[in-house]
């Protein structure tokens, strides 16, 4: 059996997470999946912690062998620099990487360091969630593979309610609660009996509820009583709430934002 090594936020809140923790329970035929979590949720000190620790346990277990490729996951900015510095620990160990680009802004990151960007991406195996995403970024990125987010198997459901709809993010301006929040208001306010759900946020007033993060049996449920998911974020690479909602036969409103 052959072994390939996620790092990544794995045991973070968010499509990321969510990612890499579907990738390392179903690995191909004939490849055994590990995970080091390179990120924590909370504040900078749980931030800087774990990355001072993904390092030392970077090396420890690429100093015992067994891993044949290591599987960067990568959004922008400090993510960025933080992989950077995780796939030169890994280069000096001559193990093949692989590095999986999940931000939906990477285009404006690659204009602030294209550079870097083009550097780095030329000494590894870089992966994309889309085609469009692959002619975008392909004057920085150089060659690179498309494979899109990897889709859950659940059931589909069909006992959901029209009125219902749901947001799933973190609790992020670039997510587009507001937008969300405002529309439903403006329902309401007309006499459309609508209810707004999110999962990643606390907030309450009538017709709207926040159920802070959500996971397991509580996500199962709205995933699969809600009528419809908004998507109203300024930007997403290939969103995992989206890809989960249609494997369940939810529909979707997607926002366009100026």
């Amino acid at each position: 059996m052959r072994t390939v090594l996620h790092v990544g936020p794995s045991q973070s809140r968010g499509g990321m997470g969510a990612v890499i923790q579907l990738l390392v329970a179903t690995p191909p035929d004939g490849w055994t999946a590990e995970d080091l979590a390179s990120h924590s949720d909370g504040g900078t000190i749980d931030v800087l912690k774990a990355w001072w620790r993904v390092r030392k346990t970077l090396k420890s277990r690429l100093e015992r062998g067994g891993v044949d490729v290591v599987h960067v996951h990568t959004a922008t900015r400090w993510s960025w620099r933080r992989k950077v510095g995780l796939i030169k620990i890994v280069q000096r160990f001559n193990v093949p990487v692989v590095l999986s680009i999940h931000s939906g802004d990477f285009d404006r990151h690659c204009k602030e360091r294209g550079p870097e960007v083009h550097r780095i991406c030329s000494s590894v195996h870089t992966v994309v969630l889309t085609q469009r995403w692959q002619e975008k970024l392909s004057p920085w990125l150089g060659d690179c593979s498309v494979i899109p987010n990897p889709v859950p198997e659940v059931s589909l459901s069909s006992n959901r309610d029209r009125n219902m709809f749901l947001l799933m993010g973190r609790s992020n301006p670039m997510k587009g609660q507001d937008v969300a929040i405002e529309a439903t208001r403006i329902l309401r306010a007309k006499g459309h009996d609508v209810t707004l759900h999110l999962g990643g946020v606390e907030f309450s007033e009538p017709g709207i509820v926040g159920h802070g993060w959500v996971s397991g049996e509580a996500k199962e449920h709205l995933m699969s009583t809600c009528g419809t998911l908004l998507s109203p974020s300024t930007w997403e690479g290939l969103s995992m709430s989206v890809i989960e909602s249609m494997a369940r036969g939810g529909a979707r409103v997607d926002f366009t934002r100026k």
